[in-house]
């Protein structure tokens, strides 16, 4: 299971998108995945700064709206895995 968790935290980091405009908010989006690309299911992703948690879907994917520009530690949490956190500037 060690190289699943590995792999979970690298692929959110991968399929991480940040979609914004020259407004002060964006929206982080993504797919959680595994190690051979599955989805992983109904994973949280959270930014505790911000008090903002989104469930992912079936597919693996999830969006997080209206985030202010900053510094955010993100934390991926699913079911038989371990929270994989990730710092990420968002601008």
């Amino acid at each position: 299971m060690g190289s699943r968790i590995a792999a979970f935290l690298l692929l959110t980091l991968c399929t991480m998108v940040v979609h914004g405009q020259q407004a002060a908010k964006v929206t982080v989006s993504g797919k959680v995945t595994g190690p051979t690309g599955e989805a992983i299911v109904f994973a949280t992703i959270r930014i505790d700064a911000l008090k903002l948690e989104v469930g992912c879907d079936a597919s693996g994917s999830y969006r997080l709206r209206d985030i202010p520009t900053g510094t955010y530690r993100i934390t991926a949490i699913a079911k038989g895995y371990r929270e994989q956190h990730l710092t990420m500037d968002i601008t």
